[in-house]
């Protein structure tokens, strides 16, 4: 699979939807917009699939991420629950057939990133807020949102701070079985810590 510059795009274009932008152009990267590339195979009925793909090829990871502009009630919900689960399975057996062989040894992670709740004209960033009460903690505070030595550390230690409702979420969607059988990791997160855990993750 040769790829093109018509594949590739702006986090915000991306992450566009019908209620919105989800995650706004924290990066001057493009990534490869999933959209555009299954229409090379010219399926009669195209295929579903996660909204990104980002290949880390120093770090061999595969990222399959998913936007969702929907509130956390409507993330919770059985329809919603039928087309992500939907998404991921296409969008694993498109990638393998758009790429072969090539990154199969690669490790893959399946984020649902949703947009973070405003108030007023601000983002609510939990994370910000504890960093800036807890300044003191000094180079322990990164630990509280995973600082991990590998991926799967960091995936955990994020885990272990997020809030109930993720998890709630995490269960509808049935993340954990798709991380049992296909990713190495299978999560959901807002906007605001995806941009986080995304830069310490990859190459960037």
């Amino acid at each position: 699979m040769v790829l093109k510059k018509a594949h590739f795009d702006y986090l915000d274009r991306l992450s566009r939807g019908e209620g919105g932008v989800v995650c706004p152009r924290q990066f001057t990267k493009k990534f490869i917009n999933f959209d555009q590339l299954k229409g090379v195979l010219g399926y009669e009925e195209t295929p579903k699939s996660p909204d990104m793909l980002y290949i880390d090829k120093k770090r061999e990871i595969v990222w399959f991420v998913e936007f969702k502009s929907n509130n956390l009630k409507k993330l919770k919900s059985k329809e919603l629950k039928f087309e992500v689960r939907r998404k991921v399975l296409e969008g694993l057996l498109l990638f393998y057939e758009l790429f072969g062989e090539r990154f199969c040894r690669f490790k893959k992670v399946f984020i649902l990133v949703y947009k973070d709740e405003v108030v007023g004209n601000e983002v609510v960033n939990e994370r910000e807020e504890v960093e800036r009460i807890y300044s003191y903690w000094g180079e322990e505070l990164p630990l509280i949102y995973g600082n991990g030595k590998n991926f799967e550390e960091t995936l955990g230690n994020y885990r272990k701070n997020r809030g109930g409702e993720e998890e709630e979420i995490s269960e509808n969607f049935a993340l954990k079985e798709f991380e049992k059988n296909f990713f190495e990791g299978a999560d959901v997160m807002k906007c605001s810590d995806f941009l986080d855990f995304f830069e310490k993750n990859t190459d960037f």
